[in-house]
């Protein structure tokens, strides 16, 4: 939902088209809950590089800290500014004011206005954000292990996780033409697959992907259903979340053994 090549830049129409998915979804949905977790993107990686804030050194910027939570406050309002114009109630949660990390990990997090939120026809929003470490001052939690933990906590098996790529292959799309996509990932193909994509050296996208899935795996609800797509691609949202067959579809029955 942002530019990385960019200083804290958000890709507006993007955003208007997974908020336009989202409305329809709600209208005809009789769930009609949802959660949305988004990564720093370009109002949170560069300030956290500059200021070093996830090293494990205790001696750390507060100014740094405090300008890198506060920009990420400003993607949070211009994301939610979109959804409201769109009818999507988005409740933005402050990641910062809600988790406690220790050695970069979550240690501590107060989730029931998240559940609470739900109950109440809300969609609550989150991203990575910087955290207050006991153990190093301040550290990035990503939105990767926000997701994990909510749905572990709340006991959520659906996941849908929108990213650049339509799903999981053996190579970047983006640069190899025969990249082989993978359509479905089960308890079977899990390992052989993990083995595939870890074949690339491309760290951005099939590397990235690679964490991805195995930070996938590692959700302990089962059964676990998650659908990664080409989040880029108009009506792609509507379209994984009301079931239809787009990128590539994971289900995880049993977990590692």
């Amino acid at each position: 939902m942002t530019y990385k090549n960019k200083d804290s830049a958000l890709n507006v129409d993007v955003v208007k088209s997974i908020a336009k998915d989202i409305s329809l979804w709600l209208k005809e949905s009789r769930v009609n809950k949802l959660i949305l977790v988004s990564g720093a993107g370009s109002f949170g990686h560069p300030l956290a590089h500059k200021f070093n804030l996830n090293s494990s050194k205790k001696i750390k910027s507060n100014i740094g800290f405090t300008l890198t939570t506060t920009n990420m406050q400003k993607m949070s309002i211009q994301i939610a500014e979109i959804f409201h114009k769109h009818k999507v109630p988005l409740f933005p949660i402050m990641p910062s004011s809600v988790f406690l990390l220790k050695k970069r990990r979550i240690e501590k997090a107060f989730t029931k206005n998240i559940s609470e939120g739900l109950n109440r026809g809300l969609l609550p929003f989150l991203w990575g954000d910087t955290v207050i470490d006991s153990d190093y001052k301040f550290s990035i939690l990503s939105g990767d292990q926000i997701t994990p933990y909510i749905m572990e906590g709340l006991k959520i098996n659906e996941l849908y996780f929108g990213t650049n790529v339509n799903g999981i292959y053996d190579n970047d799309p983006n640069k190899n033409t025969n990249a082989v996509h993978i359509p479905d990932i089960n308890d079977s193909n899990y390992k052989s697959v993990l083995k595939l994509v870890s074949h690339s050296g491309d760290l951005d996208v099939t590397g990235g992907m690679r964490g991805k899935l195995e930070e996938i795996f590692k959700i302990k609800t089962r059964p676990l259903s998650c659908h990664i797509f080409n989040a880029l691609a108009k009506g792609s949202v509507y379209k994984a979340l009301t079931g239809e067959d787009i990128g590539t579809k994971i289900i995880f029955l049993h977990g590692e053994k």
